[in-house]
């Protein structure tokens, strides 16, 4: 009740995904509601001419749900992943390394890295393993927008907009987890198709003039009301 009486202030409401505008038209149905996510500002082009091969990148903050993303992906998918491709490495930019259990083969902490991307350029496949939580997924904004192949959960997708093509590769289980990525590092074709998809993505989901058209149309209309 609190809620709704502060919202009913508004003239228009502005949230961050798509379920969240859902919940918040229910609450006040008698009010506008538009969404305004988050762009990905630049967007790489030709990422895969810096790939090295098995390279597998993990970028994140050191937040709980992080941390326990991190760790299940180490002692769940990342066994299998090195029992089929014995050369991969995994690299973990940012403070969610701090997470990454030691003796964990195969695998370093980077820190929090000056140069990140030339990290996401050089993966192979990017992982985003955070299995539990709400909001926008922003690091999975970010690997799109630089045109990499995803391996994630469906919590690391939730609240970016839907799409008729596959722009990422979201795994049902870790087993299936680390079998999707051991088949994006075997096979170059299918990692190919997966960045070129990423880049359509970001292009036309995460852009500007995607994400902001409601919100700019909608101050268009209260500047020129005002000037009535």
């Amino acid at each position: 009740e609190e809620e709704r009486e502060c919202l009913l202030r508004c003239d228009v409401i502005v949230a961050l995904q798509d379920n969240e505008a859902k919940m918040l038209k229910e609450l006040v149905p008698e009010r506008e509601v538009i969404v305004l996510g988050h762009s990905s500002g630049r967007i790489l082009e030709r990422p895969e001419k810096y790939v090295v091969p098995n390279r597998v990148l993990m970028v994140g903050s050191g937040n709980p749900l992080n941390r326990r993303g991190l760790g299940m992906f180490v002692r769940e998918a990342w066994p299998g992943v090195l029992a089929s491709v014995p050369t991969a490495q995994l690299r973990v930019a940012g403070a969610v390394g701090e997470a990454l259990a030691k003796g964990a083969p195969n695998s370093i902490a980077l820190g929090v890295v000056d140069d990140l991307e030339s990290e996401y350029r050089r993966a192979c496949v990017v992982v985003n393993p955070v299995d539990l939580g709400t909001g926008l997924k922003i690091k999975t904004i970010e690997c799109l927008s630089y045109g990499k192949a995803l391996v994630t959960t469906a919590s690391g997708v939730e609240g970016i907009p839907a799409c008729n093509f596959e722009p990422f590769v979201v795994a049902d289980d870790w087993t299936a987890f680390g079998r999707d990525v051991v088949e994006i590092l075997r096979n170059d074709s299918r990692r190919r198709a997966l960045e070129k998809a990423a880049l359509r993505y970001a292009r036309t989901y995460l852009s500007e003039e995607y994400v902001f058209r409601d919100f700019r149309t909608r101050l268009n209309q209260c500047v020129q009301r005002s000037l009535l």
